[in-house]
Formats: structure tokens, C-alpha cells, sequence
């Protein structure tokens, strides 16, 4: 089954700041790469189902250590390429840090995973 067809719409260039407060507004979710705001789109069934079983796997493996898995709705800051993503599932081992007052991003992931389909 080929994944959702990606709507594209075009936003102006945002500083990373901008981004986050425009962000915060928004009812649908949208990533952040150096300036450029992409729209997220839905997920297949198959895409789901992936995400779900990698999510409950990762879980019971983390479930005596020092880390915690999380899925798609929690917004991370990639550091060394001045964007914030919505990973389909997220590690962070040790104490989340926060990136600021929000409490909605964490800059700390240990281990981003996406999940990829012939049409991303």
C-alpha cells in the first residue's frame, strides 16, 4: 500500500524561534529544516503498524534502564542541522532537557528512528 500523497504548501522562511511560536498556534504538525517548514503528512496503515510494534518492542527492552521511548508526537531539536522534527520514535536516556520554559521540545534525543516508504 503506497503511503498518503504529500500536499505541499509553501511557507516563508521562519527563524527557529519564529517557528516554534507559529508552531505552537498550529492544529496540524509541520517540521523545521534551516528556515523551511515542511507540512507533515498522514501515514499508511502499514507506516502505523511499524511505528506501534517498534514503540512496544523498544519499551519492554528500556523497561529496567535509564531510558524512556516515545512516539510521533514529541518534538525534537536536532542540533547539528538547525531543525526540529517529529520522529517516528524517540529514545532519550537520563533526565529529558527541554529546550525551553514550554516543555514541549527535547533537545536530548539519544536515538531518532523515522520510518521510511518509497514515496519519502
Amino acid at each position: 500500500m503506497n503511503e498518503p500523497a504529500i500536499q505541499y504548501v509553501f511557507f516563508p522562511k521562519l527563524s527557529a524561534s519564529e517557528y516554534l511560536d507559529w508552531e505552537r498556534k498550529q492544529t496540524l504538525k509541520h517540521e523545521y529544516d534551516q528556515g523551511e517548514i515542511i507540512a507533515m503528512s498522514g501515514a499508511s496503515f502499514n507506516h502505523n503498524k511499524i511505528q506501534s510494534s517498534l514503540v512496544v518492542s523498544i519499551g519492554s527492552f528500556l523497561k529496567e534502564k535509564d531510558c524512556n521511548v516515545f512516539g510521533n508526537n514529541l518534538r525534537v531539536e536536532v542540533k547539528s542541522g538547525d531543525a526540529y522534527c517529529y520522529p517516528d520514535v524517540t529514545i532519550i536516556c537520563g533526565e529529558i532537557e527541554a529546550a525551553d520554559e514550554h516543555l514541549d521540545v527535547a533537545k536530548n534525543p539519544t536515538v531518532i528512528i523515522e520510518i521510511l516508504s518509497p514515496t519519502t
